[in-house]
């Protein structure tokens, strides 16, 4: 999430840039180079924001992933003592991600491997588009059956 919006903000950064960048002419500026070193600074920004991003939300998210573990945990073992719709499987094993429930059933077929394809192979030998066509009309090939 935090890649798409740093993209999306990039790409309507770019847009303004070329946009803008037609007036560093008057300035005596090449307008080519001028976009380049800005779009590589406004990328190098863009991905320096978003390793930012992205890793301050694996830190919270590891500080919250053993609150999150112990709290289904605790739902779980309460699920079991009070429900009778837990000993039917509608409680909350299938979600703790202990692996109590009955495992995901496995693709058993293999892959279909495509068979190759034969080459075709001529009874009569290649016949040239200047040569007389074969059918016996005595036109050339390329203007009788050639010309398709």
């Amino acid at each position: 999430n935090a890649v798409d919006l740093h993209w999306q903000d990039h790409l309507t950064e770019m847009e303004e840039l070329r946009r803008s960048v037609g007036l560093r002419g008057y300035g005596q500026k090449d307008p080519l180079s001028e976009y380049k070193n800005e779009a590589f600074r406004a990328f190098e920004e863009m991905m320096g924001s978003m390793r930012s991003d992205v890793c301050s939300g694996m830190f919270r998210s590891s500080t919250n992933l053993a609150v999150f573990e112990n709290m289904l945990s605790t739902l779980n073992s309460v699920a079991k003592t009070t429900g009778p719709e837990s000993s039917e499987g509608g409680g909350f094993d299938q979600f703790s991600g202990s692996g109590g429930g009955s495992p995901a059933p496995q693709q058993s077929e293999a892959p279909e491997i495509p068979e190759i394809a034969v080459p075709v192979v001529r009874d009569a030998p290649k016949v040239g588009r200047n040569d007389p066509c074969p059918c016996g009309s005595g036109k050339k090939y390329k203007k009788c059956c050639g010309a398709a």
